[in-house]
Parts: structure tokens; sequence; C-alpha cells
């Protein structure tokens, strides 16, 4: 008996520890896909969270790249009302310049005619005198040829 009870309790043991390894087995296996299902749910997470931080990033990028384009819209009207200014100023000081030049011309020419009607009388004074001495001259010849 006692080599049919060892048997027996070897065939027990044998059967307790198969047993007890298919358990183990299995629990392995439950651990290995409860440990798949987190790193695959851990991965979707951290794919939604980079996704969201894309999605975060170009909205960013594009707000930027608005208020940029925003400014540079407003730079551009502010140049273009500075240039328009300064060449309002520009053309008021190109007429002023030409308004004075045209007055300066007038005065050149009135004072020219006014030295030109100078000369004209002084030689028109001149010729009047000569004339007269000719006269003159004339009646004294005359005088002269008659009392000789």
């Amino acid at each position: 008996m006692d080599v049919k009870s060892s048997r027996a309790d070897e065939l027990r043991l044998q059967n307790y520890r198969t047993q007890l390894q298919q358990r183990n087995e299995a629990e392995i296996r439950d651990i290995e896909d409860r440990h798949r299902e987190t790193v695959t749910n851990v991965q979707d997470n951290g794919n939604f969270q980079l996704k969201n931080l894309r999605d975060a990033y170009e909205v960013r990028i594009s707000e930027e790249a608005e208020a940029l384009e925003e400014r540079l819209q407003n730079y551009r009207a502010g140049a273009g009302e500075r240039l328009e200014a300064e060449k309002q100023v520009q053309d008021q000081e190109l007429t002023k310049l030409k308004t004075a030049h045209t007055q300066r011309v007038e005065e050149y020419k009135k004072n020219a005619e006014e030295q030109l009607e100078a000369v004209r009388k002084q030689y028109q004074n001149s010729a009047e005198a000569l004339h007269q001495q000719a006269k003159k001259s004339a009646k004294r010849r005359e005088k002269e040829s008659s009392q000789t």
C-alpha cells in the first residue's frame, strides 16, 4: 500500500502541479492581454494627445500668421499714408517754389522793361537834343552864310 499510496500521491501531486501550471499560464496570458491592452490604450492616448497638440500648434501658428498679416497690412497702410502725406508736402513745396520763381521772373521782366523804357527815353532825349543842336547849328550856318 505504501507504493500504491505513494503512486497515488505522486499522481495527485502531478495533477495538482499540472493544474497549477495551467492556472499560472492562464494568469500570465491574462496579464499579457491586459498589458497589451494597457500599452495600446497608452499609445492611443499618446497619439490622441499628440494630434491635439499638433492641431493646437497649427491653430496657434495660424493665429500668429493672421496677426502678422494684419500687422503687415497696418504697416503698409501707415506707410502709404505717410508716403501720401510726404508727397503732398513735396507738392506744396514745389508749388511754392514755382510761384516764387514765376514772381521773380515777372519782377525781372518788369525791371528789364523799365530799364529798356529808361534807355529808350534817354535815346529819345539824346536824339531830340541832337536834333535841336543840329537845328541851331543849321540856323547859325544860315546866318553866317547870309552875313557873308
